[in-house]
């Protein structure tokens, strides 16, 4: 596969401002590494606790005000999430096609197709017609638009199912939907586990009746984000006998 199809421009733009990130997390008096590697969502209160405690004229205001717009434009141009090649190695491993849900602009499945992994892209609005995105084409021709993502995760029973980003509270309904009719034995979501910006309580409840985290992983961050991949394994089903096994007498 050729380097070019590899290229990851949201990764490379994260790093041209790490520099002056930590520059403000300096200034601001929050750490840098932690809001990196934290797997704790209270974390990414810190940094708007310290944006809170400033004086309203100060100029670090400005700065972080900035970088969220920075951050903003990115996101709706590429993902909402930086994909790292940590997090294309751990998907990989899986050894699973995938259907992804909530894939906006199809930025994520571009980059893991490239990486020889087998992705369905959906998100339930083409990328030019979505609110949410810059209004470009999406990275992908054969994203699926649809909201029956129950039909769609069922005419797939092979796929793992990854989830992007799934809007808070009752946005959430569209995944607990796709749980319940997941034929597959793997999950993996990306986004934020802080009540009120990503899930609900629902799909918490879900996911924890599905089966155990068998993988988290720090995504690279901007600040105030705790942006994660928590990959799930179905417990055994109950009740299902294994091929050669005898009924009890």
């Amino acid at each position: 596969m050729s380097d070019e199809r590899r290229a990851n421009p949201l990764l490379e733009a994260w790093r041209e401002r790490v520099p002056a990130m930590q520059r403000l997390c300096a200034a601001l008096g929050v750490s840098w590494s932690r809001l990196q590697s934290t797997l704790d969502p209270e974390d990414g209160r810190a940094w708007q606790r310290a944006i809170d405690a400033l004086p309203v004229d100060s100029p670090l205001r400005e700065q972080a005000r900035a970088l969220k717009l920075d951050r903003r434009r990115l996101r709706r141009h590429f993902a909402y999430s930086v994909p790292s090649p940590e997090a294309i190695a751990v998907i990989q491993a899986l050894g699973v096609p995938w259907l992804e849900l909530g894939a906006g602009k199809g930025y994520w499945a571009a980059l893991l197709r490239a990486h020889g992994v087998s992705v369905v892209a959906n998100d339930h609005t083409p990328a030019e017609a979505n609110r949410w995105l810059d209004g470009d084409p999406a990275f992908i021709t054969d994203l699926v638009t649809t909201s029956a993502v129950g039909e769609l995760v069922r005419d797939h029973p092979t796929h793992g199912l990854m989830l992007q980003w799934v809007p808070p509270d009752t946005g959430a309904t569209f995944a607990v939907e796709a749980l319940a009719a997941l034929a597959g034995d793997i999950v993996a979501v990306v986004g934020e586990d802080r009540p009120g910006v990503c899930g609900s309580p629902a799909l918490d409840q879900a996911l924890h009746d599905f089966g155990p985290a068998t993988a988290r992983l720090a995504l690279p961050r901007f600040p105030g984000l705790v942006d994660t991949l928590t990959c799930y394994q179905r417990r055994p089903r109950t009740g299902v006998r294994e091929s050669g096994d005898e009924p009890a007498p």
